[in-house]
């Protein structure tokens, strides 16, 4: 209809309307030639004019409403694409989306910029800039965002910390029933973090981040309970939280469950079993748990003895960042179970675990420059590497220096004086 206009109206300008109307009935045959409701049909003396607004325009018109209603995209519509962005590794495009659904007033979105600035993916990395964008959306009521917010704070990542502040949302938070909230509080009161230690405080708090099927949580509860700290000692109560942790996966209560077994801790003594959830934790990458797989292939505990073994494990746990692992590395290498001996690599291994803090490397540093294995003898370097070891409350250590702990409370006694 549209292109019969056009020609219509061209012929009319020529005044060529007898030859138009041969023309359009052989270019277009199948065009209904009734004029459209609300006009006058034409006559020999001429086209009528239209009565109402041209059919062109109007579709026109409506084809621009439509484009533009399509155009119109929600937030929502923006997170969800930036979502997919995001996990299809296109960071750029999905920062893009998640910023103009933010300027809209989407609290996902902000709260998921302020995880982009805070990890530095697809951005470069800015605790300020992530800080402003969890506050935007703690302040909606977001309660991840208020979460990130009292880590920061807590943390104090690109500001002060501020333990009040770091409470204050991560009880909003945990108000809402976001269960990571409700477990860091439980362990800020566990450990006397900013607030009056109060174990009570903090069973309470893993215990309702637990029931939201928090694992960290439930596994806190095993360890207060294996304890004692705020309830009676209980193996029974410690190993069901345990197990309840271990069934949601989680490889410290697998590793702490062959623990117990290890060496009796509530129950009978069972290298098997403890070797069986050892395993498992191992799997999960639990350094712990290969460390105490190498200490029993060592000790021929349950298995037949195995320096090589046992060397296998402790080199996993140690590539892992083990400090007990790498200790034991060197007295391997120092000692000759299972490898040549080699004081050199054993020194390495030594300062991997003392640089760490670990102090019986520290320790046996000392009596290498003691014995002069592997390095240059020498007392006054000894002498140091003992005084870092005492420092760590090294007993070996301290007796060497002949460093006497009731002379230490003593001299603190003369401080508070």
């Amino acid at each position: 209809w549209r292109d019969f206009c056009l020609l219509w109206y061209q012929r009319r300008v020529r005044g060529e309307m007898e030859t138009f109307t041969k023309a359009t009935a052989t270019a277009l045959p199948k065009v209904q030639t009734k004029p459209p409701a609300g006009t006058k049909p034409f006559s020999s003396g001429g086209p009528a004019k239209m009565q109402t607004k041209p059919l062109v325009f109007q579709t026109t018109q409506i084809k621009r409403n439509e484009i533009t209603q399509q155009t119109e995209v929600s937030p929502e519509e923006q997170f969800a694409k930036g979502e997919e962005l995001f996990n299809s590794q296109d960071y750029e495009r999905a920062l893009e989306c998640y910023k103009k659904a933010s300027n809209k007033g989407n609290l996902s979105a902000q709260y998921k910029l302020g995880l982009m600035y805070a990890s530095g993916k697809g951005i470069q990395k800015s605790n300020q800039i992530a800080k402003e964008w969890f506050e935007k959306a703690a302040e909606g009521g977001h309660p991840a965002a208020q979460f990130s917010l009292g880590e920061i704070y807590l943390k104090g990542l690109g500001v002060k910390p501020d333990d009040d502040l770091a409470l204050e949302w991560l009880v909003k938070s945990a108000n809402q029933g976001y269960h990571i909230a409700q477990c860091a509080i439980g362990c800020m009161y566990a450990d006397g973090h900013g607030v009056e230690q109060d174990y009570e405080f903090a069973l309470g708090w893993y215990v309702k981040a637990a029931n939201h099927g928090n694992i960290s949580a439930k596994y806190n509860i095993g360890c207060m309970y294996r304890d004692g700290e705020g309830v009676k000692q209980n193996y029974d109560h410690a190993m069901l939280w345990f197990t309840k942790a271990s069934e949601s996966g989680d490889s410290n209560a697998k590793c702490t469950i062959g623990h117990m077994y290890h060496y009796g801790e509530g129950v009978e003594k069972d290298y098997h079993k403890a070797l069986q959830w050892y395993n498992e934790a191992a799997e999960l990458g639990n350094s712990s748990a290969q460390y105490n797989i190498g200490c029993m292939y060592r000790d021929g505990e349950g298995l037949e003895q195995s320096f090589e073994d046992a060397m296998k494990w402790f080199m996993k746990a140690a590539e892992l960042g083990d400090t007990e692992a790498q200790y034991n590395i060197g007295c391997m290498y120092r000692d000759g179970e299972g490898v040549e001996i080699s004081f050199e690599r054993a020194l390495d291994w030594f300062m991997k675990a003392g640089d760490e803090g670990d102090a019986d490397a520290l320790f046996a540093i000392g009596c290498m420059y003691d014995a002069g294995q592997g390095v240059e003898n020498s007392r006054e370097k000894a002498i140091e590497w003992y005084a870092k070891a005492a420092d760590k409350g090294h007993e070996g250590a301290k007796l060497l220096l002949g460093i006497d702990d009731d002379d230490d409370d003593d001299d603190d006694d003369d401080d508070d004086d």
